[in-house]
């Protein structure tokens, strides 16, 4: 209920203060079968704990592409009237993506988003991050003697088991105390910031800490998370946009 209301459970320590971190996923309506609903959840404050959120309806790619980049723009806006300035990062974490759409992503979503940015201010830097959590990878770790257990929460493989033609890497945010760990892989599209490997790894880990609806870690982001909780809340529930009203509150976990 805090958290409905606007408040902040907890937080972590987040050294990159002038970062907004974005998440974004899609659902399909229950009742009209052609209609989507695309999510956008923004961090509006510097602790990264309250929250934007925006829903829009499309029924194709183009609208959806489209509509991304205007929402991210909204929620630039939204940060500059709550912090009297712009984001220097702007890390959006995009669920929902086969293997498949990655070139659609890389030629359609990032470039105009890029736009949008480029148009509220040049210097915003763009980190777009591809997140899957459906995949048949699994890690261990080697006792020696004792076999093999489940990896520590934290856990980063970002070396052998990656692709060697991209920037990914993959993350155990989850302690399991019955069968094996599922890691969550990310891939890194655009990175247009200073941000180390190190520092971005971390990073994308404190936000799986950061969901509060749950007093664990989670798989993804908590933005990530966020957004999917607001496009199903969309799509099987009230089938149309929230009002403006309860944007700046996380009334749907």
């Amino acid at each position: 209920m805090n958290a409905k209301l606007g408040g902040e459970p907890w937080q972590v320590k987040q050294p990159a203060k002038t970062t907004m971190v974005i998440g974004y996923d899609v659902y399909h309506d229950t009742v009209t079968a052609s209609k989507s609903y695309g999510a956008v959840v923004s961090s509006v404050n510097p602790q990264l704990t309250n929250y934007y959120g925006q829903v829009t309806e499309h029924n194709n790619k183009e609208e959806l592409s489209n509509n991304f980049a205007v929402c991210i723009q909204k929620a630039v806006k939204a940060y500059h009237e709550r912090n009297k300035c712009h984001p220097r990062n702007v890390v959006v974490y995009r669920d929902g993506v086969g293997e498949g759409q990655l070139e659609y992503v890389k030629q359609q979503e990032i470039p105009a988003i890029k736009s949008e940015l480029a148009k509220i201010n040049p210097g915003i830097c763009l980190v777009f991050v591809v997140v899957c959590k459906r995949i048949n990878t699994r890690i261990f770790r080697d006792m020696g003697s004792g076999g093999l257990v489940n990896p520590p929460p934290g856990t980063v493989v970002d070396k052998t088991i990656t692709l060697p033609y991209c920037y990914d890497f993959f993350l155990v945010s989850q302690k399991v105390r019955e069968g094996t760990v599922s890691p969550t892989s990310y891939n890194i599209l655009e990175d247009g910031s200073n941000f180390s490997v190190d520092m971005l790894q971390c990073f994308t880990y404190k936000l799986t800490h950061l969901y509060f609806n749950w007093q664990g870690t989670v798989r993804v982001p908590a933005p990530c998370l966020y957004a999917h909780k607001l496009a199903y809340m969309t799509g099987t529930g009230t089938h149309s946009q929230p009002s403006p009203r309860v944007a700046d509150k996380l009334w749907f976990i």
